[in-house]
């Protein structure tokens, strides 16, 4: 499947640069790492929306100590 992206100039020159340095073998490559960092962001950010889920849950039935406890 194929996916045109419309980069602003600088983002585009960003890739290209990265691209010219030798670290990606070309644009598709640097937008698949940018992607592949944006999808272990997003599963960080799940991971601590549902830490602070399962904290409020467990406050909630009570399973909590006070500091003084």
């Amino acid at each position: 499947m194929a996916i045109q992206v419309k980069l602003t100039p600088a983002l585009e020159k960003f890739a290209e640069d990265c691209v010219a340095e030798g670290r990606f073998g070309d644009v598709n490559q640097v937008v698949e790492a940018s992607l592949r960092l944006l999808q272990q962001q997003e599963l960080k950010r799940q991971a601590f929306l549902q830490s602070l889920k399962d904290a409020e849950d467990e406050a909630n039935r009570g399973d909590v100590f006070t500091l003084e406890e």
